[in-house]
């Protein structure tokens, strides 16, 4: 790997201030762009959250601009991240809702007793919970950015521990394995998530990370590649250049180590907007007459390779319920065990 100006052999890296500098900073930067390119829910945790027993409190941890908050108004959500400028839009989407909510049920807000939402300020290592307390949790493409697999773990223990325990036992243990594989076929995704997410058994958590092998994606990372990367975002004018114009030329950028702003040990990779193309022939939008107005933010993500997630979760004390691979990411949803 190449060396940058983050690198420094007598002294150990801060593990807190890189993750500040190459993650934390970044999106407080890139807050309204990233936003506006984030809105519409994956169908997965959309059907996690939608079949939550009525009156469940949960977490959203990482929570972003709240896209996830408005998908089950049955519960209520404790959403965090530690973005306060992605925490102004998740907690005005909330007061959206309410608004929404008062009109539809022709009432006032002061008569709304709740707004089925609420946001604070909050690491995922460090949650401001109570232990035990809550039903359900949900962390989506928040754990990954952390830049050590002990920080990782401990994200996940945070999330477990906030939770009410897995219940123990035959029933729990029934519930784990899914269905009874000589009486009937193994479980899709949707009916796995439907069923555990209705259990009552006890808080359970749903997690997405960026996964390793997406050989046929846009970004063309597989079994083999760095797992430890920077991934830039680009704004044009003020704007991310994602999904904005056509191309007017394009320059390709080969891998690169050490460059710049890049830091640490993790490779970067130079791309239109977010990672959407191979890291074999990355390009990005040029066009020398506004090439001024551009500028690229690099983030830190730690890409999880098959059974990873799992092991993290074991390792936190967690035990893993159900598990999958589902648009370029691994999840699973765990629980904590008494």
């Amino acid at each position: 790997m190449g060396k940058t100006e983050d690198d420094d052999n007598s002294q150990p890296r801060n593990d807190e201030e890189y993750e500040n500098k190459h993650v934390h900073s970044v999106y407080d930067q890139i807050a309204p762009h990233f936003s506006a390119t984030r809105y519409k829910p994956w169908p997965l945790i959309s059907t996690f959250l939608s079949h939550l027993p009525p009156g469940s409190v949960g977490l959203d941890v990482g929570c972003g601009n709240g896209k996830y908050l408005g998908v089950n108004p049955g519960v209520f959500i404790v959403a965090s991240d530690t973005s306060l400028p992605l925490l102004q839009i998740a907690r005005q989407y909330s007061q959206t809702r309410t608004s929404d909510a008062a009109r539809a049920t022709n009432t006032t807000l002061p008569q709304l007793t709740s707004s089925h939402s609420d946001v604070c300020q909050a690491s995922a290592i460090f949650l401001p919970h109570h232990s035990g307390q809550f039903d359900f949790a949900i962390s989506i493409a928040v754990i990954h950015h952390l830049s050590t697999r002990d920080r990782r773990v401990e994200a996940v223990r945070s999330i477990l521990d906030a939770l009410r325990p897995w219940m123990t036992g035959t029933e729990a243990a029934i519930t784990k394995i899914g269905m009874d594989e000589k009486a009937q076929p193994p479980e899709d995704d949707q009916a796995s998530i439907v069923r555990l997410s209705g259990s009552e058994l006890g808080g359970k958590c749903l997690i997405f990370v960026w996964a390793l092998e997406q050989k046929g994606s846009r970004r063309g990372w597989d079994e083999g590649d760095e797992q430890d990367v920077m991934v830039p975002w680009v704004s044009k004018g003020g704007e991310s250049s994602r999904g904005k114009g056509g191309m007017k030329k394009r320059r390709t950028m080969a891998e690169t180590e050490g460059r710049g702003e890049n830091g640490g040990n993790a490779r970067s990779y130079e791309s239109n907007g977010e990672s959407n193309v191979s890291p074999k022939d990355r390009t990005i939008e040029s066009d020398t007459k506004e090439e001024a107005q551009e500028k690229t933010y690099y983030r830190y993500y730690h890409l999880y390779k098959k059974d990873e997630l799992e092991q993290d979760v074991e390792a936190a004390g967690g035990v893993v319920l159900a598990g999958g691979w589902e648009r370029d990411n691994w999840w699973v949803v765990a629980a904590k065990e008494t």
